[in-house]
C-alpha cells in the first residue's frame, strides 16, 4: 500500500513538473491517470491516510484540467472536459485553483461572465494550493479592472501579484 501512494506521489509530483515546465501531452495525461487510478484504489481499501489520499487525487484530477486545457486551447470539447475536470475539483475537494481553473476555460470558451465571475470568486473563497495559481488569479482580476476602469484597484491586484513573483 505504502509503495503504492508513493509512486503515485511519483507520478503526480513528476506531471506537475511537466505541467509547470509547458508540457502539455499524452505522457502527462497519462501519468496523471495512472496516479488517479492507484489513488482511487488506495481510498477504496482504506488501508492508509483517507485525507491525504483524497487531497493528492483531486491535486491531480486538478493537473489533468490543465494539462487538458492547454494541450488544445481552441477545441471547445477540449476546454469543456478541462472545466469539468476543475468543477469536480471544487464540488469534492473545494479550493480557489479549481475555481481559478473553472475561471480559464471559461475565458478560453469565451464565456466572459463564467471568467469574471469565477475568478472573483476564486479570489473571495482565497484557499489556494499553487501561490502560482493565486498570483495568475490577481493578475487575471486587474485585468477584468481595468476592463472596467477601476484603475486603482487593478493596480492593487497587479502589486500583489507582482509581490507572488508574477
Amino acid at each position: 500500500v505504502k509503495g503504492n501512494l508513493c509512486y503515485a506521489k511519483c507520478l503526480y509530483r513528476w506531471a506537475k513538473v511537466r505541467r509547470q515546465n509547458l508540457i502539455y501531452d499524452d505522457a502527462v495525461l497519462s501519468d496523471l491517470e495512472e496516479a488517479s487510478t492507484i489513488l482511487l484504489q488506495l481510498k477504496n481499501a482504506n488501508e492508509c491516510d483517507i485525507t491525504e489520499v483524497r487531497e493528492l487525487y483531486y491535486q491531480s484530477e486538478w493537473e489533468k484540467g490543465w494539462v487538458t486545457c492547454y494541450s488544445d486551447l481552441k477545441d471547445a470539447d477540449n476546454l469543456s472536459k478541462a472545466y469539468s475536470y476543475f468543477e469536480d475539483v471544487w464540488k469534492n475537494w473545494p479550493c480557489s485553483d479549481a475555481l481559478h481553473g473553472m475561471a480559464v476555460a471559461s475565458l478560453f470558451l469565451n464565456e466572459s461572465d463564467g471568467f469574471v465571475f469565477n475568478t472573483g470568486k476564486a479570489l473571495e473563497y482565497g484557499k489556494w494550493w499553487h501561490e502560482e495559481m493565486h498570483a495568475n488569479c490577481l493578475h487575471n482580476m486587474g485585468g477584468i479592472l481595468v476592463h472596467l476602469n477601476d484603475l486603482e484597484t487593478a493596480y492593487r491586484h497587479f502589486e500583489e501579484a507582482a509581490k507572488l513573483g508574477y
